[in-house]
C-alpha cells in the first residue's frame, strides 16, 4: 500500500453560550407542542450515502 499523507483537522471547542430560555419557552416560541418528540441529526445527505 502507498504512503498517503493524512491530515488531522481538530473540531475545535464545544463551547456554547449559556441559554436564554427554558425548553417550553422555545417549544412555545417554534410551535411545537410541550410533548412532541425532536429528532437531532448531524451529518451531509450525500450521493455516495445509502439514505431514504
Amino acid at each position: 500500500m502507498k504512503n498517503l499523507r493524512t491530515t488531522l483537522v481538530p473540531i475545535g471547542p464545544f463551547s456554547f453560550p449559556a441559554p436564554t430560555k427554558n425548553l417550553e419557552e422555545l417549544r412555545k416560541e417554534l410551535g411545537i407542542p410541550q410533548d412532541a418528540p425532536l429528532f437531532l441529526s448531524f451529518g451531509h445527505l450525500r450521493d455516495n450515502k445509502i439514505w431514504i
